[in-house]
């Protein structure tokens, strides 16, 4: 009876710490009522919720006729996040990172490390910037959404950050435990993030005051030398089953003020005439990046097909495009590769498309056109 006591009370508390884990990895989605009070002039906030540039329809309309948007069953759904069938069979070549591979910032000089998936450290106007670091897996329980490459660099070893910038709260973009390495090694970081966000990073014990959040279209300068416009995306938001779209999402421009180097940073998100505008406003990027990945025929308002993304690139009015969200995780139900190789074969002549290693040092002053995923097969 005391075993039985014993082994009962054992698995109780290993479901409570459990539970406790999850709810502290999911974060601290604010109110509607908050929502309401801060957010009510907002143009992308509803009185519920945070909304796209499109309002995410369930036809979309091809040639004047209405075209039914497939449903993902939920066996489907886990199987993408759980089966590794559409993976490399074996790890892709990439570029280990520690402190000392990283050289002394020159405001002059912008250096690229694409971390793999969305994340990357970019050293621009003498100012490093962590975007969307995730080193670990991209789910709130071990197991879940496993990486099938291992990180380039583990949080020890990152250097010191000035800013980073989040684009959504999805956990293959916001990492509790990098975010918390970034805070505690680098004090003065200041975190640049979408509207409602706050609240989820000071749970994590991140200061208010090194917290900005960022509406669409508002920028944030660093000492005249570093401006950071945020820009809209049509996409969503959710870390747990009560929080959809609590929170909202934010693309990125990056710009060098003493040189007027521009950098689009895109979040995820489906084609649309934002992409236009964006290109507009700011008269052309030097280079962008978009992510590539996770497409198919249900999500054609969340994600971009190659084809949109080389549209994408044609309206941000760019002539160099890198190639983002993918490489790390299972997230779609085609074959970790089929992107990137449709999307060099439709690539028109005049578009440089940039493939720097995992890790690796790229220099945008220098074309990378590397076909380093070749090396590995689909399971």
């Amino acid at each position: 009876m005391l075993k039985a006591l014993g082994l009962l009370s054992v698995v109780i508390g290993g479901l409570g710490l459990t539970i406790w884990r999850i709810k502290l990895e999911i974060g601290a989605a604010p109110p509607v009522s908050f929502l309401k009070r801060e957010y009510a002039a907002v143009p992308y906030f509803n009185g519920r919720q945070f909304i796209g540039p499109s309002l995410f329809p369930k036809v979309k309309r091809t040639s004047g006729r209405l075209l039914k948007v497939p449903k993902m069953s939920p066996a489907t759904f886990f199987h993408i996040l759980l089966s590794q069938s559409n993976a490399p069979k074996q790890v892709i070549s990439s570029v280990k990172l520690s402190k000392s591979d990283f050289l002394a910032l020159d405001p002059a000089i912008t250096r690229v490390y694409w971390l793999g998936h969305a994340a990357a450290i970019i050293e621009l106007a003498g100012y490093r910037i962590a975007i969307d670091p995730v080193l670990d897996n991209a789910a709130p329980v071990a197991g879940l959404v496993k990486r099938y490459q291992p990180p380039v660099i583990c949080r020890e070893q990152l250097p010191s950050i000035d800013l980073v910038l989040i684009t959504h709260n999805h956990y293959d973009h916001l990492e509790r435990r990098t975010v918390q390495a970034i805070a505690k090694h680098s004090p003065k970081a200041r975190f640049l993030v979408p509207l409602g966000l706050k609240i989820t990073l000071i749970r994590w014990g991140i200061s208010d005051a090194n917290i900005i959040e960022l509406a669409w279209e508002a920028s944030f300068e660093v000492l005249k030398g570093l401006k950071v416009v945020a820009e809209p995306s049509a996409h969503f938001s959710g870390r747990g089953l009560s929080d959809h779209n609590l929170t909202a999402w934010n693309s990125y421009a990056l710009i060098n003020i003493a040189t007027n180097e521009k950098i689009f940073w895109g979040c995820d998100g489906g084609y649309g005439p934002h992409f236009k505008a964006i290109g507009q406003k700011h008269q052309g990027f030097n280079w962008i990046a978009l992510e590539i990945d996770a497409w198919n025929q249900r999500w054609p308002y969340i994600h971009l097909s190659p084809e949109e993304v080389l549209a994408a690139t044609k309206d941000l009015q760019t002539k160099r495009l890198m190639p983002i969200h993918w490489g790390v995780f299972n997230l779609a139900d085609h074959k970790f590769s089929e992107s990137i190789e449709k999307l060099l074969k439709l690539k028109p002549a005049e578009l440089i498309i940039e493939t720097p290693k995992m890790g690796e040092l790229w220099l945008p002053t220098k074309d990378q056109l590397d076909r380093w995923w070749q090396n590995a097969t689909a399971r």
